[in-house]
């Protein structure tokens, strides 16, 4: 077997652009003939989609222990079927949201116990942890001003108080040690923030040398 590839996840509350950073990144990444494969969470498997129709477009309340295995469910899949195969293969994946999402949501925002939750965490990924993890931060009142031109999500119509306390909890990461988490700032023009991200990107690839130069 090859080497193996390697895990960047791209974290932050709603509205900080990482749908878009994903695309972006992982096309810089494929123009610079470095193989990519890029997804996100929840959703991206058969029974993923279904799951996140359920928590994310349904029209009925989800207890909050439910809705944390119903992400987990999600997670496990997802492990399985699109993150380790290409790991295996010695491709790079971007994922948008993974474990940090879980822990700082169902953690810091809905206040389920964040040891369970690491824990759970722990268990459904069975060591498939980010090698980077990239956070888009801004102030909240910014990502509420962006929401405003979309449909939003179940998610989404959470209240201010419920997204400084997912802020918190993403400033939280960047003092865990064992953690390779850099922060970008997600307030300037979307041309800008991708080249932060793609200079941080490419640097760590070549510091563990995956790349050259």
């Amino acid at each position: 077997m090859g080497k193996r590839g390697i895990l960047i996840t791209l974290e932050g509350i709603d509205g900080s652009g990482k749908s878009t950073h994903v695309r972006l990144l992982s096309e810089a990444l494929r123009e610079r003939g470095i193989p990519v494969v890029s997804t996100f969470e929840p959703g991206d498997t058969p029974l993923g989609a279904e799951l996140r129709r359920i928590l994310l477009r349904g029209d009925f309340s989800i207890a909050e222990q439910a809705e944390l295995l119903l992400y987990m469910a999600d997670r496990v899949q997802h492990v399985q079927e699109v993150i380790l195969p290409a790991l295996n293969k010695g491709v790079i994946v971007v994922c948008e949201r993974y474990v940090d999402s879980t822990l700082v949501y169902q953690g810091y925002g809905r206040g389920v116990d964040k040891g369970f939750i690491e824990f759970l965490n722990e268990w459904v990924v069975d060591g498939c942890i980010p090698d980077l993890t990239i956070v888009l931060t801004l102030p909240v009142d910014l990502a509420f001003e962006r929401m405003k031109s979309r449909d939003r999500d179940r998610m989404e119509q959470n209240d201010m108080a419920f997204f400084q306390r997912l802020k918190d909890g993403y400033d939280e990461l960047l003092k865990k040690d064992n953690r390779n988490v850099v922060l970008v700032d997600a307030t300037r023009k979307k041309q800008i923030v991708h080249m932060d991200v793609l200079k941080v990107v490419l640097s760590y690839l070549r510091k563990v040398g995956f790349i050259e130069g």
